[in-house]
């Protein structure tokens, strides 16, 4: 009787969470899926979609991954490494091996290489174990010592007991929670003042962006438009984000096949492909890279509208994006920008359809420089800070707004739709 009211209870609340995806999509599809007027993308100087990888440090030996890298810079592709600052030392390690940590010097060599040359160092925590407090200062404090700033960004590592809102605490709902625990029933602390493991405090300080969600979807800002954004019932989180998962080179190639990238490119998305160069990357023994990642990287790399940085980069830039806009004015539209640093690049779409063919922008008062790349994609150089430029147009029209600075209770029942149908392995 009790696992018939608990199935009872986790459909409906499945049926929730998709009806208010259905809805939360078809907002979003209303908002941006056809373009009535002009709008703004995040991507610069005319990129009109874009991607970032982020490669965790699991089983990241330098004999893996460092073909990995020169690869990438050959091809001029930047990405976002995580790494741990110190050996395994604490409590349930998943991996012992002092190879996979800065703790070896060659590894530190080498991330400082990559660092120099345009990668980003990010944290997987202080160790592969359960770290308490104590070690989490003292992993940030040297990687400060070592690369002279904080981290941008720290991703959780699989089950660590001090990690932020994971598990079921990643949900607000108790019921939700309830349920999900069936799925996770790991404890983790990282929020919880009273846990040894409590460090919330020192990463709202000192950490900008955290993951939260994970989902198959190639096209992680068209499920969480509002990255990266605050959670009202998250206090210690530092500004979360989404990531699409795939987890070793297989996955890779079918998260990126042809079809998906036209698709991103066809719907102007993004994507922060989440993944282990230390995972089926590069064959020690034939020493040669995965065919099917190099094609598809070389393909991207080659292709102009196609924006590939970082995933602070980019999330740096989708948060400026909150704080731009496009309103209609008499002559046309404005473009105003309420951030208090000058902004580069600035693009901005035609209208969808026939009405966007004949779509003209120009300066209304002054040489503000914008130029047409054709295709319906004008570029605006810069903006100052708190500034406005009028932009006189044929149409008076805009399309879409500036993303939410907190995630709203509707995508964030989408977030978990996406979340779920990833945990029970459905492809949507």
């Amino acid at each position: 009787r009790k696992k018939k009211i608990l199935s009872l209870l986790a459909g409906a609340v499945v049926l929730v969470v998709i009806a208010a995806a259905i809805v939360f999509a078809a907002d979003l599809f209303a908002a941006n899926g056809h373009r009535a007027g002009f709008s703004l993308l995040p991507m610069p100087d005319g990129k009109t979609y874009g991607l970032s990888i982020v490669d965790d440090a699991d089983e990241g030996g330098l004999e893996r991954v460092a073909p990995v890298y020169e690869f990438l810079d050959d091809i001029g592709v930047k990405v976002t490494k995580t790494v741990w600052m110190f050996p395994a030392a604490g409590e349930k390690c998943i991996f012992n091996e002092k190879k996979y940590t800065l703790a070896l010097p060659a590894n530190r060599e080498f991330v400082l290489k990559l660092r120099a040359e345009g990668h980003e160092i990010a944290t997987h925590g202080a160790t592969p174990c359960n770290d308490r407090r104590e070690t989490i200062i003292r992993a940030l404090d040297e990687y400060r010592a070592l690369f002279g700033s904080w981290p941008r960004m720290n991703i959780d590592h699989a089950k660590n007991a001090e990690n932020l809102y994971f598990g079921k605490n990643r949900l607000e709902n108790t019921l939700y929670r309830f349920l999900y625990g069936f799925y996770d029933s790991g404890l983790y602390g990282g929020e919880d003042e009273k846990s040894p493991y409590f460090w919330g405090d020192i990463a709202r300080k000192r950490i900008k962006y955290s993951r939260d969600w994970y989902f198959t979807d190639l096209n992680t800002l068209a499920v969480n438009p509002s990255m990266p954004y605050r959670d009202r019932e998250k206090k210690y989180a530092p500004l979360l984000h989404s990531v699409t998962d795939a987890i070793d080179a297989g996955s890779f190639n079918r998260r990126l096949n042809p079809d998906a990238l036209l698709l991103l490119k066809r719907d102007n998305g993004f994507s922060i492909v989440y993944t282990h160069f230390g995972f089926g990357y590069f064959d020690t023994s034939k020493k040669t890279l995965n065919p099917g990642f190099s094609r598809t990287m070389r393909r991207l790399a080659a292709d102009d509208s196609a924006w590939i940085v970082p995933a602070s980069d980019a999330l740096d830039r989708f948060l400026l994006f909150k704080k731009i806009r496009l309103v209609p004015s008499a002559d046309g539209v404005t473009l105003i920008n309420d951030n208090p640093v000058r902004v580069a690049g600035v693009t901005i779409l035609a209208p969808s359809g026939p009405r966007g063919r004949g779509a003209s922008l120009s300066c209304s008062s002054r040489d503000c420089g914008i130029r047409s790349l054709g295709n319906g994609v004008f570029i605006v150089p810069s903006i100052p800070p708190h500034a406005k430029i009028a932009l006189k147009s044929n149409l008076k029209t805009v399309s879409g707004k500036p993303p939410d600075y907190y995630i709203s209770n509707a995508e964030r029942l989408n977030c978990l739709y996406h979340f779920l149908m990833r945990a029970v392995k459905i492809r949507v």
